[in-house]
């Protein structure tokens, strides 16, 4: 019974990443703060919830909200990015966005 809750918790906490990454994005600065709050929170939780925020394409606006966010929000997406880099697939990933963001500076 509680193996079946959590995976239907896990499910419905995969749901809202691509929406969190959408207000991390797009919403105003407080916005942006709850996103990186609430993407760092799923984050912690398990391997599987840490690999679809990266996959969601969360760690570029983090790192635009480390240069351009509140306080508040640089602390958060400093946490996420923390997190996410704690794992050999998140470091590889970062170093594509590193290149990604390069190029793009041309």
């Amino acid at each position: 019974m509680q193996a079946s809750r959590d995976a239907g918790l896990a499910q419905a906490a995969l749901q809202c990443v691509d929406g969190l990454v959408v207000l991390l994005l797009s919403g105003t600065d407080k916005g942006k703060e709850e996103a990186a709050a609430a993407l760092w929170s799923l984050a912690i939780t398990n391997s599987r919830l840490k690999l679809a925020v990266a996959h969601a394409g969360a760690i570029p606006p983090m790192i635009k909200l480390l240069g351009s966010g509140t306080m508040a929000g640089k602390e958060e997406a400093a946490g996420v990015l923390w997190t996410l880099l704690s794992n050999e697939d998140e470091r590889k990933a970062s170093i594509d966005v590193k290149v990604t963001l390069v190029r793009n500076r041309r």
